[in-house]
């Protein structure tokens, strides 16, 4: 999961044992200067991973609170979605689904972190260190003052809690200070949202060193004589000199393909130090074969320049490349990227890139000219692209996902390329206020994207019924559509009976935070949408226990129903519904 053990100094545990301070200096993180998603909206105060800054203001209550840091997704409801993305490559147990880096003004040696968790505990799997030397000016990415960046402090695995709880794991030492801390968390064991209230880091800022450590010196030379030291991925991923020995215990009697076949179990960092023990064994780690699925995201902590230079030679061949996480604090250039995805794009089929920021302008560009065969370019929250830098996506013509989560991409510019995707099925726009008028744009995917299964447009400030109910007329294979928290969808509510008419394979519909969604609504799902899955009706204040009753028995197929905040469904009535309907998991929210 995220850091390797070897991205931590294993030894500095020994090393601090000979230091001492009794300067202790407690702060809550000064600003969030990164993160993957969030469920509230950009310039909005609820629900978005800023209110993770500064002292707690909540805990120690527990419950469902606008002002706490939310992210996006919980559960395992969005892989079973027909948007889902299909896992590749080796993930070597990485299984983090969202993160948040967090800026502290004082540089300190890290001795303790106080995590307050106020609703759902339990996500954080690592936390990681690094040390910013300086701070970015306006739209530039802060830097690191080492090259090596990261020090993992903490790992382990998800738990499930139902009350409100300070984290404070015990952390390994190390001998850099940090003002800089990653939270990597995996949501999908949790029952709903995981909510947050602050980030408080406990350190020396100065120590004071009490003689050398014997046994650190000798483990630090040791370390400089090892091949095997995972943290030098840049060292190891460019081509390295084999000794020309045949002396591999008759492993080159086996036939070649068995050989090969052996090979793709090995991870990436297992293929680089094997490359260097034989001829033999550096023929087999550098086949092109091995590098068609590429997933480098479990190493987000390591990836650089220097990794993709390494790669390039070997990716030729390359269909699929996950560099989410990647690259960030100037670990990958825009330079790089050009010349990696120059050579290594053109039979590329699956680029995903979330939360790089490294990706501007630019780099759409390359991709654009390099990738002609892809098929599905995902680059949430990369927020370095301005606005009008995604024109050259309508040059990807064989584009069937585009995930562009909280993007800066304008009205003109989204209608210049869905003109050009008439193979598109899967459309997320989620959270993108650039937009000046949403009905256009989905009017547009409506005419030219008959195709489409899947559309996400959480927050579209300004769709509004028209522009529903063409996308539901000229799309209908329409399996998914989230259009929670769009304000303009209130009113008559004709536009949900016309959905439910024009786009009968439904399996999801989020339907979240429209208040005027009412009994007659929820007869009209239960009536068309027969195959529907999943259902969000948070905050449907007319919503009753009738509509919801019709729900149930008319749509066999339901596994997942969320009625937070839906005040005639009491949590009373959850639990008697539970019971009835013990195949759907219905959630309610709550505040104490």
């Amino acid at each position: 999961m995220g850091c390797s053990p070897s991205c931590l100094d294993k030894n500095s545990r020994s090393s601090h044992a000979s230091m001492s301070s009794s300067a202790q200096l407690a702060q809550f993180a000064k600003e969030v200067v990164h993160f993957s998603s969030q469920y509230g909206g950009d310039q909005s105060m609820a629900y978005v991973v800023p209110n993770l800054a500064g002292p707690c203001t909540i805990f120690p209550s527990y419950g469902d609170f606008t002002n706490a840091c939310v992210f996006r997704t919980y559960g395992t409801w969005w892989e079973m979605a027909p948007s889902a993305e299909v896992s590749f490559g080796r993930s070597e147990g990485f299984s983090g689904t969202d993160f948040v880096d967090l800026f502290f003004e004082e540089k300190v040696y890290p001795t303790a972190i106080n995590i307050y968790e106020i609703y759902h505990p339990g996500a954080i799997i690592e936390i990681c260190a690094a040390e910013i030397e300086r701070k970015s000016t306006e739209g530039q990415p802060f830097t690191l003052s080492s090259h090596e960046m990261w020090h993992k402090l903490w790992s382990g695995n998800p738990q499930q809690s139902n009350q409100a709880e300070i984290f404070s794991p015990p952390i390994e030492k190390v001998n850099t200070r940090t003002n800089l801390i990653r939270l990597v968390f995996n949501q999908r064991f949790q029952e709903y949202y995981t909510e947050l209230d602050g980030v408080k880091l406990v350190g020396m800022k100065v120590v004071k060193d009490e003689g050398t450590d014997i046994d650190q010196v000798y483990i630090e030379h040791l370390k400089k004589l090892s091949l095997s030291d995972e943290k030098d991925i840049d060292s190891i991923v460019p081509p390295l000199k084999a000794q020309p020995t045949t002396d591999n215990g008759f492993f080159d009697m086996l036939p070649g393909e068995l050989i090969q076949l052996i090979f793709t179990y090995l991870s990436l960092i297992d293929k680089c130090h094997i490359a260097t023990t034989c001829m033999l064994f550096r023929r087999h780690c550098y086949d092109q074969l091995l590098y068609m699925e590429l997933n480098l995201q479990p190493y987000w902590h390591l990836i650089s320049n220097n990794t993709l230079s390494g790669l390039r030679g070997r990716c030729s061949q390359l269909q699929k490349l996950d560099l989410s996480w990647c690259g960030d604090w100037g670990k990958i250039e825009a330079q790089e990227f050009h010349r990696f995805i120059k050579a290594c794009g053109s039979e590329l089929r699956v680029l995903r890139m979330k939360a790089c920021r490294f990706v501007t302008k630019d780099v759409l560009e390359d991709i654009a000219h390099s990738c002609p065969r892809l098929e599905e370019l995902s680059i949430p929250s990369c927020r370095c692209i301005d606005s009008h830098g995604y024109t050259t996506l309508q040059y990807l013509t064989k584009l069937q996902v585009l995930n562009l989560y909280r993007s800066k991409v304008t009205e003109s510019e989204m209608m210049q390329i869905v003109r050009k995707l008439p193979q598109l099925r899967h459309l997320n726009l989620g959270a993108t206020k650039t937009i000046a008028n949403f009905d256009s744009v989905i009017s547009a995917v409506g005419k030219h994207c008959p195709l489409l299964e899947s559309l996400d447009v959480w927050r579209a400030a300004t769709l509004s019924c028209d522009g529903v109910e063409s996308l539901a007329k000229g799309c209908p294979n329409l399996l998914e559509l989230d259009v929670g928290w769009c304000p303009e969808l209130r009113g008559n509510n004709v536009w949900v009976s016309n959905l439910c008419t024009h786009s009968t394979k439904l399996k999801k519909l989020f339907l979240t935070s429209i208040r005027s969604i009412a009994d007659v609504d929820l007869f009209a799902i239960a009536s068309g949408l027969h195959n529907l899955e999943q259902l969000d009706i948070l905050g449907a204040q007319r919503v009753g226990v009738q509509g919801l009753i019709r729900v149930l028995d008319k749509c066999p197929m339901m596994k997942f129903i969320d009625v937070s905040f839906c005040r005639q469904i009491t949590q009373e009535v959850v639990l008697q519904l539970r019971e009835k309907y013990p195949n759907v998991a219905i959630k309610r929210s709550f505040t104490i």
